[in-house]
């Protein structure tokens, strides 16, 4: 004899199934392109260089078109080598976008980038009109 519990149980079961795969179905997403090689970075780039990072701070380059969630930055970086292009000087500013302050969330992620002063990168970075600043890829 079977009892009440055992029988719902499997038509239960088949619903949280259906639930689940129903919701899974529906969830919100954006396509992502494939990974960049480093060679296509750097035939991309006006300048590859190791550098250290300074000082993050905002900025109002109209090139960056706002976005939910993130905010222009222009960090200070203090150059160590170059790998590609010219230097132009021992400090340059980088600018890209960062997760802003107030946070919030976001549907769509642009490349964006979080420096810590003191730690050392590997910067890819295309020139600007401005002398000494420089600004993300993509």
């Amino acid at each position: 004899m079977m009892t009440f519990g055992a029988a719902t149980s499997g038509r239960s079961g088949w619903a949280v199934l259906g639930l689940v795969l129903g919701f899974t179905a529906s969830a919100w997403a954006y396509l992502v392109g494939p990974a960049v090689s480093l060679d296509k970075m750097t035939e991309l780039a006006d300048l590859v260089v190791k550098a250290r990072a300074v000082a993050t701070q905002p900025t109002d380059d109209p090139w960056f078109k706002p976005l939910r969630g993130f905010a222009a930055s222009a960090t200070k970086l203090e150059v160590m080598s170059v790998l590609k292009g010219e230097r132009g000087g021992g400090v340059i500013t980088f600018q890209h976008y960062a997760v802003a302050a107030a946070g919030g969330g976001f549907s769509y992620m642009p490349q964006h980038y979080e420096f810590t002063p003191g730690k050392s990168y590997i910067v890819f970075a295309k020139k600007t009109d401005t002398p000494g600043v420089l600004r993300q890829l993509w």
